[in-house]
């Protein structure tokens, strides 16, 4: 039986909605007061998409990972212009989800972005990256003196050529 006043404040997040406070009590869940979102996001929430979780193998036979943004209008079979998204420093990992980082937080919004424009968009999480496992973290011949993690933005190229 939970102890009244003592709950878990924890950070929500989710394809749609930015990072907000929330704290458990018990079965009850409550959004912490004085972060309601601006009105004008209603509008940016409902031309988000659900990213796809995505695997790729790149021809050295490593599996990368990455999340698929395909805009809500694109109909099946038909064809659109397509960005290999690269976040940037290899010792992080983009999400499904708003990001916590402010930094990919706005790399999430503007990937979203891109997609309500008709662009399909694939943010690329390459070796070296977090999240999935230390052989992946210290990938051989990462960084500047192998960049193997080329390999992956290739792979990524390919997924969307075919």
């Amino acid at each position: 039986m939970p102890i009244r006043g003592i709950g878990i404040a924890f950070l929500r997040i989710t394809h749609d909605t930015p990072a907000q406070v929330h704290v458990a009590e018990g079965a009850r869940v409550s959004r912490l007061a004085g972060q309601e979102l601006p009105a004008a996001f209603a509008a940016v929430r409902a031309r988000q998409v659900v990213p796809q979780a995505i695997t790729l193998r790149a021809a050295d036979g490593v599996t990368t990972y990455g999340q698929l943004f395909v805009p809500a209008t694109l109909r099946s079979g038909a064809k659109a212009p397509a960005i290999v998204f690269i976040h940037g420093g290899s010792r992080r990992q983009m999400l499904q989800t708003w990001h916590p980082l402010r930094y990919y937080h706005a790399t999430y919004a503007f990937n979203q972005w891109l997609a309500s424009r008709g662009y399909v968009v694939l943010s690329l999480n390459y070796r070296s990256g977090t999240g999935y496992g230390l052989d992946f973290r210290e990938a051989l011949d990462y960084g500047a003196t192998g960049a193997s993690e080329y390999r992956d933005v290739e792979a990524a190229g390919a997924y969307l050529a075919a």
